[in-house]
């Protein structure tokens, strides 16, 4: 029994030209080549999405993730302020008395004689205001001094003569003193207690006069290598 009688071959030798296949069978292989070029460029659409995909994946894996935000710095407190100041009242006590051992020049050791009195007055004058505001001193966690005072100290000691040490301690000493000044008149605008503004700036005058005496000094004690240095050069 035939199941599809319209799809008997047509015998070539009898109609004398090539065998051709019935009208549905052209129209069905036309169905299956659209068929399979439909597929295939399916294929080729997955493909591509996949790669943009992929692509797209790639660049968001390549993107580092944003810095977490820097902190903002603690505010200064007034007792930061009493405790920075009672440190570095501290320290140009402890470096005068070094200098007054260490040097020979009359004049390093009249200006480390000003250390030790001026600055023992102010740490005096500090700690009684800590009182009366009810205050207790405390430093701010990112504080440095002991590490630049240590510094300090380890270089004076090592200096190979009372001329070198005096050199450093001056050296030093100019240097320090145009960093507190500019300390003290910041915290001035950061201090809250009136007390300690005004105290701050009774203070002020002192610093300056420290840093102007110092420069005096290192100007002094530069001269002879000034002179030696001329002297050579003719």
């Amino acid at each position: 029994m035939q199941l599809f009688p319209f799809a008997h071959p047509v015998d070539a030798s009898k109609h004398g030209r090539t065998s051709t296949s019935a009208p549905w069978a052209r129209r069905g292989g036309f169905i299956a080549l659209f068929a399979i070029t439909g597929f295939a460029l399916a294929i080729v659409g997955c493909s591509k999405q996949q790669e943009t995909g992929n692509s797209a994946d790639s660049t968001v894996a390549a993107t580092p993730p944003p810095p977490p935000p820097t902190a903002a710095p603690a505010p200064v407190t007034d007792a930061n302020i009493l405790a920075a100041l009672d440190e570095g009242d501290s320290a140009e006590i402890v470096l005068g008395k070094l200098a007054l051992v260490k040097s020979k020049n009359p004049k390093v050791k009249d200006f480390a004689k000003m250390m030790i009195t001026d600055h023992g007055k102010m740490w005096k004058e500090k700690e009684a205001l800590a009182k009366k505001l009810k205050i207790t001193p405390q430093l701010p966690a990112d504080d440095n001094e002991p590490a630049h005072l240590a510094d300090e100290l380890s270089a004076l000691n090592a200096a190979p003569a009372p001329t070198a040490f005096d050199s450093i301690y001056i050296d030093d000493a100019v240097a320090d003193h145009t960093q507190v000044l500019a300390i003290v008149k910041d915290f001035e605008t950061k201090a809250t207690a009136p007390e300690l503004k005004d105290a701050l700036a009774k203070a002020e005058p002192i610093v300056q006069t420290h840093l102007d005496h110092a420069k005096i000094v290192q100007k002094d004690l530069s001269k002879p290598r000034r002179l030696a240095a001329e002297k050579k050069a003719k």
